[in-house]
């Protein structure tokens, strides 16, 4: 089965400060998204 159109993520982290934690998770998983997924964090 595929996909006929791009899948959106919308990534959303709590934390305002650029060091956080969770904000490094999310930018982590839109770097490693495959073809097809677009993210916005």
């Amino acid at each position: 089965m595929s996909v006929r159109w791009p899948v959106r993520i919308l990534l959303i982290s709590g934390s305002l400060r650029q060091c956080s934690t969770n904000t490094a998770v999310l930018r982590t998983a839109s770097a490693l998204a495959t073809d097809g997924v677009e993210t916005t964090l």
